[in-house]
This record gives C-alpha cells, structure tokens and sequence, in this order.
C-alpha cells in the first residue's frame, strides 16, 4: 500500500498550521496613536511603576483596563479590594480625567479590556 503523505510532509504541514494559528496578543484598536499603551504612554507607565512599588499585600488588588467611549479610547485602573469602594478615574489617551466609574456607566464603556495586571493579581476580571 502506497502512503498518501509522508513523516516529512506531516511534520511540515503541523509546524505551518501551529505557527499561521496562534495568535499574537492585541491589545485591540486604540485611539491613542501608540502601538502599546501600557508601554508607550508615560502617564501609564508612571502609574504602573507605582503600583509596583507598593508592597505585595497591597499590589495583588491591581489591573489597568482599557476600553472605548463616545470612539475614543479610555483607561481605569481597577482596585479590587473587597474592604474598599473606590471610584475609578476613567482617563484618556493624555491621562487627563474625563469623568469617574459608575458616573460614566459601565455600558458605555464599549470593548473592555484588560491591558494589565499585576503579577499577583487577585482580581476577577
């Protein structure tokens, strides 16, 4: 009986389906005229630095999101901390605050996303 496809063809034919499936991780479309918020924007950058600056206990209640309001790209930093009810200040692309969490609602906030999180984040995002 003759094979159809051999070891070599096989091996080659997985690597091409594994290497044009993955996906590379996007941070979706943004407004802010950078390639990657988290790291291209100073004001974040400064905050994120912050943030881990703090002690472990403290840091694991931390993530960034970004999200689309009235088309433009916004940014909250959440703070997951059950003993606290903090109100998020929603800013743009130049880090200035344009309203807070809850005064903007939550369904006007249109493609959410989480950009960052701690490394021990504890948050249910």
């Amino acid at each position: 009986m003759k094979r159809i496809i051999n070891p070599t063809q096989l091996i080659l034919f997985v690597v091409f389906i594994l290497v044009f499936s993955c996906k590379k991780d996007n941070l979706g479309d943004n407004t802010c005229n950078v390639k990657d918020p988290v790291k291209d924007l100073a004001w974040m950058r400064n905050d994120i630095n912050y943030i881990n600056s703090l002690i472990p206990d403290e840091t694991q209640f931390f993530a960034i999101k970004m999200a689309k309001y009235k088309g433009e790209s916004v940014f909250y930093t959440i703070y997951c901390n059950p003993d606290y009810d903090p109100a998020y200040p929603i800013r743009n692309c130049a880090g200035e605050t344009i309203g807070y969490y809850g005064e903007i609602l939550p369904v006007d906030l249109l493609e959410q996303m989480t950009i960052w999180k701690s490394a021990n984040c504890v948050c249910a995002l």
